[in-house]
This record gives C-alpha cells, structure tokens and sequence, in this order.
C-alpha cells in the first residue's frame, strides 16, 4: 500500500467465504504509519444498509459467522458490525467500536445511521476507552431529553441534560460533534447546536468511539 491512503468502492463481488453477491462497504483507510501494523479508520459508508441476510464484511478479510457480527479489517481493526438480531428488534442492540480512533482538536465526525426501532435511546460515546470518555451522547425518547456526560476510571460525570425532541425510534439521523480543545460542539438533525465542556483538560486526542441503538450507514472524519 506503501503511504497512500487505500480503500474500494462498495459493489457486490464474490469473496472466498462470503459468497456471490456480499455486501461492500465503502471505506477510506489512513496509511499505515512507519513501524505500525495497525491501520487507521479515516471513514466508512455503506452502499446501503446491511440486510439480515449479509455477510459482515470490511476491506479483504471476511467474518461471515453471524453469531460473531464483525467486521475486520486486514491489519488489525475489529469492529463489532449491525447484528441481525438488533436489526430486526431480537433484543441484542448493535455496539460498534473503534478503539485506535484518531480524532485531534479541530476536527468534526459526521455519522448518519438510522435508530432501531425497539430502543428507548441511543449512544455515542467518544474518548480514550470504554471507562475514560470525554463525550457521552444519551437522548432518551421517553424523558425528551439529551443527556451529556463524562467517565473517567468508570465513574460518571455530573449529567448536563437538554430538553429535545428531535429524536424518535426508527427515524434516520444526521449527527455531527465538532471536537475542541476546550469544548464538544453537537449538531442534532433539526441543526441545534448544543456545546458540551471537555472536562479532561488539555486531552485533545481521542482515541475511542462507540456507538449503541443505532445502525449505522456511515461516519466521517475530517
């Protein structure tokens, strides 16, 4: 691959274990740096979303196993893909993570995805790992409300809760957190704008991202 970015385009094209006809998904790969084996996410977007009947699958490697809902990327990356039991309200919610994220001050993640239909609230979280988070994103559609949070060494911040009813099961959404130094700037699909602080002070690297009650049909960072 040498320093360029590599990724492809998403078609239908059989790949060994998955069958004529797999789903693609387009995505855009940082290089690799020097004396790195890991690649890094730079974005992804599906062609469409994932059927319950698709293999999942990113760049040339391929876990079909249903049961596993991965996705894998050759150097490294696991990333827990839409499981068709949450997909289809079977009880077990999607989670996908990134845990080599590399998010900086001045730069924005734009996500679309559509919410499952059989959730209460959804979750981004963004930060250094799953007990060390910068942002937590909680709307939650019973309350009417978006609550923020912090976590650091598994304790949880003082909430910051907006009143909002921009959000609702089964809807598709656009959500776009601009990241500064000092500060989150969230833009919800009706464009509020809500600014969350960043309470771990001088931290201006993320490293991790998850995100729950979602199906995601891409993010970008940039």
């Amino acid at each position: 691959m040498g320093g360029r970015r590599s990724g492809f385009l998403g078609r239908r094209a059989p790949l060994a274990g998955a069958g004529a006809g797999a789903l693609l998904p387009r995505s855009r790969l940082r290089p690799r740096p020097p004396g790195h084996s890991s690649l890094q996410v730079w974005s992804l977007a599906f062609s469409r979303l994932p059927g319950p009947n698709d293999p999942r699958l990113v760049s040339w490697r391929v876990s079909v196993g249903l049961s596993l809902c991965s996705m894998h990327f050759e150097y490294g990356i696991l990333l827990p893909a839409p499981c068709p039991a949450a997909a289809t309200g079977g009880g077990k919610q999607e989670k996908f993570e990134i845990t080599n994220l590399d998010m900086k001050s001045g730069m924005t993640l734009k996500i679309k995805g559509k919410i499952h239909k059989d959730v209460n609230s959804f979750t981004i979280n963004l930060g250094q790992e799953q007990d060390k988070l910068n942002l937590h994103f909680n709307p939650r559609f019973n309350e009417s409300t978006i609550v923020f949070n912090s976590r650091d060494g598994g304790r949880w911040g003082q909430e910051q809760r907006e009143s909002n009813k921009c959000f609702s099961p089964g809807e598709d959404v656009k959500i776009t957190v601009a990241f500064h130094n000092n500060e989150f700037k969230v833009t919800l699909p009706d464009g509020h704008t809500v600014t969350f602080p960043n309470r771990a002070k001088g931290q201006n690297h993320l490293r991790y991202l998850s995100m729950a009650g979602l199906q995601i049909s891409s993010f970008k960072l940039e």
